[in-house]
């Protein structure tokens, strides 16, 4: 369709309007289509308005109704109430009395623009919307005119040109930057988060879980312009370390808090008594969460509960339930109550269970358990790589056909030594590797989780290093995890954070003791 539209007699077009134009404009089936011009009468009077006018192809289609404008040099009826008249009529003290009195978000605040050229009446029209909470950006605008610092502040923390400029965070006299009031950061909670590796793999650690590589780095980023840490940063610093496994560093961090200046006095609590138990110092936890057992707040009077629990549990006593819902406790108290059982050969003896077998060959392989772990964590299925090198000692032995059990002992050269003992009988041969530990390891298969002690006592040892590996259904081995146990010589060796579960087929364990020895696990997935 064509539009032919005319501006009406005795106006003056105005904002870019023709007086006359003719546009052409498509319309599809059921669509409105508007469009404005603009004129203004520089005169009183009659004046008539010649109406647009659609035609398509030549042809009138629709015209509008004729108006007739009535042009006046006063408004017929003026209202003195009004904001519209106030504002650009009424005295200083009438606008004032306006805003005071009325909702001054449903005004348009601007009109007054003009008036903030006056100093005393500017800071008299700042100081009522600041003291009703509304803000102004045009109105606030002034402050650098006029040198008021304290709205040039609330002007200058409100210019997105400015405040994105400076960085993550920045502190002046004039205006703060601080991305925890604006909504930039907050921090967040990551419970549980279980890292697959412990020790870190090169010389750059690798932070594996997407969501909190970036809530660490957005961090840094705002902690690194900063001049000088506070007593909160150190705090927070040492949660973001303990979660990245980075103990060292955590301790760095907590050791900078001065107790004193920190308000968050239960927060603080819990995190000195969970850097006690690193320290080994249960009974100090113990003592520090005794405090706030009867806190209000379930979700922190179960955490120290919780701390309460563990270390009972390394005096000797049960495992105990603080909260029903917590998916690690139940997993803790359901490992510790399940019957268990394993077999190993004890005390440097190897008993040949055989039938009908005179003699046979004993040989032995010395082994660095870790290495030769890495490189095959699956090794007790097949040693057979070690039938190509000369054994370290060689032993041959007479069997008597007619027992079904015979013991023979390890070379005392290598009683104290992690060997792999090979036994050619008749025409097989059989591998299995023999390590000189004094650890006892329970298995809990069903919940993924294992405790070591000290063969022949209840005594947990801590500080163990486990590694695991897992074996997927296509037969890929792949780094699981590693870790050391706790207090209570407990370590999970299936949870962590960022690998997928279902396809394992079955895990190796290295369970390594630089004082009590070497020990290798394999065991299947839990069944729950």
């Amino acid at each position: 369709v064509e539009i032919l539209v005319q501006v009406p007699k005795g106006s003056v077009a105005t904002t870019k309007t023709h007086s006359t134009r003719t546009m052409k404009m498509q319309l599809g089936a059921f669509q409105t289509s508007t469009f404005d011009y603009f004129f203004y009468f520089p005169t009183a009077g009659d004046f008539d308005h010649y109406p647009a006018h659609v035609a398509s192809e030549g042809k009138v289609l629709a015209v509008a109704a004729p108006v007739n404008f009535k042009v006046t040099d006063e408004p017929a009826k003026l209202d003195k109430t009004s904001w519209e008249f106030v504002s650009q009529n009424g005295s200083e003290d009438d606008v004032v009395e306006f805003i005071s009195q009325n909702n001054a978000l449903k005004i348009d605040l601007s009109q007054i623009a003009f008036r903030l050229q006056n100093k005393a009446f500017f800071t008299r029209i700042i100081d009522v919307l600041r003291n009703r909470y509304i803000y102004n950006h045009e109105l606030w605008a002034y402050a650098i005119k006029h040198r008021d610092t304290k709205a040039m502040g609330e002007y200058l923390a409100h210019e997105n040109r400015i405040t994105g400029g400076v960085g993550a965070y920045f502190v002046s006299k004039l205006v703060n930057v601080i991305p925890f009031d604006r909504k930039w950061f907050q921090h967040r909670e990551y419970s549980p988060l279980v890292n697959a590796r412990f020790h870190g793999l090169g010389s750059r650690r690798e932070i594996l879980n997407p969501q909190f590589h970036g809530q660490y780095h957005q961090l840094m980023d705002i902690l690194s312009h900063k001049a000088q840490l506070i007593d909160d940063d150190h705090l927070v610093v040492t949660y973001y370390m303990l979660l990245q496994d980075r103990i060292d560093n955590a301790f760095k961090h907590f050791d900078k808090v001065n107790e004193s200046k920190i308000e968050t006095k239960m927060q603080y609590e819990y995190c000195s008594a969970y850097m006690d138990m690193y320290l080994e110092q249960p009974e100090s936890a113990a003592a520090k969460a005794e405090k706030w057992v009867s806190y209000p707040v379930d979700l922190w009077r179960n955490r120290f509960k919780n701390i309460l629990a563990q270390v009972e549990e390394i005096r000797g006593g049960q495992t105990e339930i603080v909260d029903d819902e917590n998916q690690s406790q139940q997993q803790d108290k359901l490992a510790s109550e399940s019957t268990t059982f394993d077999f190993k050969v004890e005390g440097q003896k190897i008993t040949v269970m055989g039938q009908n077998l005179t003699a046979a060959n004993i040989n032995f392989y010395e082994m660095d358990i870790e290495l030769l772990f890495s490189r095959n964590p699956f090794a007790q299925d097949d040693f057979d790589g070690f039938s190509i090198i000369r054994p370290n000692a060689t032993k041959a032995v007479t069997l008597d056909a007619d027992k079904a059990t015979q013991d023979f002992e390890l070379p005392k050269e290598l009683m104290n030594k992690n060997v792999l003992i090979e036994i050619e009988a008749g025409d097989q041969v059989k591998s299995k590797p023999y390590f000189a530990n004094s650890l006892a390891v329970q298995m809990i298969e069903r919940y993924g989780q294992l405790r070591v002690t000290e063969t022949g006592e209840s005594k947990a040892v801590p500080k163990t290093y486990v590694k695991v590996y897992a074996r997927d259904s296509n037969g890929q081995t792949r780094f699981h995890k590693d870790g050391y146990t706790d207090l209570r010589g407990r370590f999970d060796y299936v949870s962590q954070s960022n690998n997928p579960l279902d396809n394992v087929q079955e895990y190796s364990i290295l369970i390594l003791s630089p004082e009590y020895g070497a020990i290798v696990k394999q065991v299947n997935p839990p069944a729950e």
